[in-house]
């Protein structure tokens, strides 16, 4: 069965919660040659995640918002360790994207969507992809409105400001925010439309003009 399976996702619930599980699955798939995506929230020790990561290709963190306070009051965690594991998996080499949902009055000012494009930038590296997504109503905070799309539009628009390279929009109809870029000839590359690939005129991972567009083409 195993060699039948280009890829192995580890998602809902939080992985991590059944870590045993998915390291003993990742080290049987890398022997394989399959390759393999974590989905977290990124909250683990320096110790099991650095015994991890040898056998994963992917992390894709969901990133809850840059203020301990939100941390603390919707997680009952903390935002540094997040912040420290995502600077571990970008050392290691693995590949790595982060998606903030954005919670209408809790996560979506623009000082905090700022600050986290920076700390992006200036930690991790201005090619690291970026996914805001659209909040809505659900489980206990059902009394909370769904966040406006202009303002996950807007926390796109504020990112690229920065310098990040590639940001993305989710939860929302906005084609543009679901295209790759070439980010020099601003030519689009990789078309998106939900969960549906379009089309990828990529070649070996490069634009046309020949520049080189990071990630796991293969």
């Amino acid at each position: 069965m195993l060699n039948k399976t280009d890829a192995i996702a580890f998602t809902y619930s939080e992985p991590t919660i059944s870590y045993e599980y998915v390291l003993d699955i990742a080290r049987l798939a890398k022997k394989a040659g399959i390759k393999t995506l974590m989905v977290s929230n990124a909250y683990i020790e320096q110790e099991p995640l650095k015994n991890l990561l040898p056998y994963i290709d992917a992390y894709k963190v969901d990133f809850k918002g840059f203020e301990e306070r939100f941390y603390q009051k919707l997680t009952n965690g903390h935002v540094e360790p997040v912040l420290t594991a995502m600077k571990t998996i970008r050392k290691n080499g693995t590949w790595l994207e982060i998606v903030n949902l954005l919670i209408t009055n809790q996560n979506d000012s623009d000082k905090n969507i700022l600050n986290l494009a920076r700390w992006i930038k200036n930690n991790l590296g201005e090619d690291v992809p970026l996914h805001f997504s659209r909040f809505y109503p659900q489980y206990k905070m059902l009394n909370t409105p769904p966040t406006p799309e202009e303002t996950v539009i807007r926390a796109r628009t504020l990112a690229m400001q920065e310098g990040l390279k590639y940001v993305y929009t989710g939860n929302i109809a906005y084609p543009e925010g679901e295209i790759t870029y070439c980010p020099s000839s601003k030519e689009e590359i990789i078309v998106r439309q939900g969960m549906s690939l379009i089309s990828n005129s990529l070649k070996d991972g490069k634009c046309d003009d020949g520049e080189e567009i990071p990630g796991i083409w293969n």
